[in-house]
């Protein structure tokens, strides 16, 4: 029997220990889960028409349907996004109008959009242009 008590005085601390860290970990796991459903929310609003922009990375041209498949950084984490691309959408490179097909996989655009209802329709495309660096400049 005394060998029971001192054995439970034992691992009194211990069992609070694992209490608190049990806590630690429901709190952070609520915060962390509750900060990445804000980033989703103020990603995937705005079902109004108000325009958006933003810089990513093709991913993927469908000319035919019209579509533009991109990646672009939400948060911590990376997200695709499909978008429709109309024929009034202007896409430029340094000025220059281009058309859909000139998109490249690997690409990086800025986009500007409206959201509409559950589609993105884009308004603007610019090609981002990387100038080489001059010869001997390299890092």
């Amino acid at each position: 029997m005394i060998k029971t008590l001192t054995g439970f005085h034992l691992r009194t601390p211990l069992l609070t220990k694992l209490r608190i860290t049990c806590c630690v970990a429901a709190v952070s796991l609520m915060f962390f889960s509750g900060a990445s459903s804000a980033v989703a929310l103020s990603y995937s609003q705005g079902a109004s028409a108000a325009a958006n922009s933003l810089t990513a990375t093709v991913a993927m041209v469908d000319t035919k349907a019209r579509s533009l498949e991109i990646i672009t950084g939400v948060g911590h984490a990376v997200a695709p996004l499909q978008l429709e691309v109309p024929q009034t959408c202007r896409i430029t490179v340094g000025g220059a109008t281009r058309q859909l097909g000139d998109l490249k996989r690997g690409d990086i655009v800025r986009i500007q959009y409206r959201n509409i209802g559950q589609r993105h329709v884009a308004d603007n495309v610019a090609i981002a242009t990387i100038q080489p660096a001059p010869r001997g400049q390299n890092r």
